[in-house]
């Protein structure tokens, strides 16, 4: 039984880089939507919490509150679908560009990962949430001036170390794969700063 333990991680490791080179983006997808799922759950969950131990009135019912599906599967699309292709098609022509893993090299590719990749997605977040959550494009473009700048400030303190790891000793076909199990904790903040803007919107409309 032991023996079978400790093969399972290593046949499910191969099974997966395998998928990761027969079909790169389908795979890379999958995990998306894996870790998109599980990271936006834990939010919610610690969001939960948060409200049930704040005093308020209504304590006892916002701690029983129930999933926030919808809110899940937007993220889970979005990570998905929206960014783990762009992440896909960018880490391959980053590495054409800028090949190697030298310190130098790798630093070039956080710049240009940041300068120009990071503010493409995130200026896509938030209206992309807007929008699915039955906002007009008035309403999504409203929220997004108002926490692009924020998100974005965020962003350039977390991504760059993550990717000093990213570029420099991950293998390129698991590059997406890393960067998703990095934004299971992004999520935190994208999911919170999102909801934030959510409450802001409820509260302008009443």
């Amino acid at each position: 039984m032991i023996e079978i333990l400790q093969r399972f991680p290593r046949r499910l490791w191969s099974a997966f880089d395998e998928s990761t080179k027969r079909r790169p983006l389908l795979t890379k997808c999958a995990v998306g939507a894996v870790l998109g799922t599980t990271g936006d759950l834990g939010v919610q969950a610690m969001e939960r919490r948060q409200k049930a131990t704040q005093g308020a009135s209504d304590s006892l019912q916002t701690a029983g509150a129930r999933i926030d599906a919808a809110r899940t599967t937007r993220i889970a699309i979005w990570r998905a679908t929206l960014h783990t292709t762009f992440a896909h098609h960018w880490f391959n022509l980053l590495e054409r560009s800028v090949p190697g893993s030298a310190p130098a090299l790798v630093a070039k590719k956080i710049f240009l990962d940041q300068v120009f990749a990071s503010p493409f997605l995130h200026v896509f977040f938030l209206p992309y949430m807007a929008l699915a959550e039955g906002h007009t494009m008035e309403e999504a473009v409203g929220r997004t001036r108002e926490n692009f700048v924020k998100l974005l400030q965020a962003s350039y303190c977390y991504w760059p170390f993550v990717h000093c790891m990213t570029f420099s000793v991950i293998p390129l076909r698991h590059r997406v794969a890393f960067v998703n199990i990095a934004a299971v904790f992004w999520m935190a903040t994208l999911s919170a700063l999102n909801q934030t803007a959510r409450e802001a919107d409820r509260l302008g409309t009443t």
